[in-house]
């Protein structure tokens, strides 16, 4: 069951407004040009993680898809380690990586592989509070009581913990969200009951769709 977020309260206002300031002193995009065969290699990786999806299918529930990991002995996943290995996944970094994870606002450790729920909680409050520290020392304090509201964006879940590192979302997004299925912490929101609340900014939600798309367990899902 989805962590419930009181969007009204005055820290989840404070700092959505803060985070929504912070995105529009970036410049943003949805695309990068790449070469043909830096293309074709990420086509390749799409086909794989297509086929990582349909052998997750195989196994019907999420811990029998965690825990067995039956998927592993598929045809679909065998070949999608084929494409993979032929594309040198490993070594093709997302275009958009770098974008929304400043390195000023840079966590100690991956939300998603931390293993304590209060690591986590500890993680998230104090990348909320960099960021707000250098909003003010810039002297962009923001009016977060005057109805900023979500900026034409939109709030995302993420359950870290649910999370199998498959890079699938990863590369559909081409680096929105991260190996761990983590979107980047420059829109982090908020944490509690073991969910990460995030703002995508407008002209990103199309990339954050297609990861959504094809995340094969659903640790990340639109706020409904």
């Amino acid at each position: 069951m989805d962590a419930t977020f009181d969007l009204a309260s005055e820290d989840i206002r404070r700092a959505l407004a803060e985070t929504v300031a912070w995105c529009a002193s970036q410049e943003l995009t949805a695309h990068i040009e790449e070469d043909e065969a830096t293309l074709r290699r990420r086509l390749l990786v799409k086909q794989a993680s297509e086929l990582r999806i349909q052998s997750y299918s195989t196994e019907k529930s999420f811990w029998n898809r965690l825990l067995r990991r039956g998927y592993r002995k598929t045809r679909e996943w065998q070949l999608a380690m084929q494409l993979s290995r032929e594309a040198d996944e490993d070594s093709l970094r997302p275009p958009l990586t770098d974008q929304l994870r400043s390195l000023a606002l840079k966590p100690d450790s991956v939300i998603g592989d931390t293993q304590s729920e209060n690591e986590r909680r500890v993680l998230v409050a104090s990348v909320i509070r960099r960021r707000s520290e250098l909003l003010h020392s810039h002297g962009q304090g923001t009016p977060w009581d005057g109805g900023v509201g979500q900026g034409n964006g939109r709030m995302v879940i993420y359950v870290p913990e649910e999370n199998v590192a498959d890079g699938a979302s990863e590369a559909a997004s081409s680096g929105f969200f991260d190996l761990y299925d983590a979107p980047p912490w420059d829109v982090w929101v908020a944490y509690a009951d073991r969910t990460l609340l995030a703002w995508v900014p407008p002209q990103l939600i199309g990339l954050a769709q297609t990861g959504l798309d094809v995340n094969p367990v659903g640790c990340i899902r639109w706020l409904p």
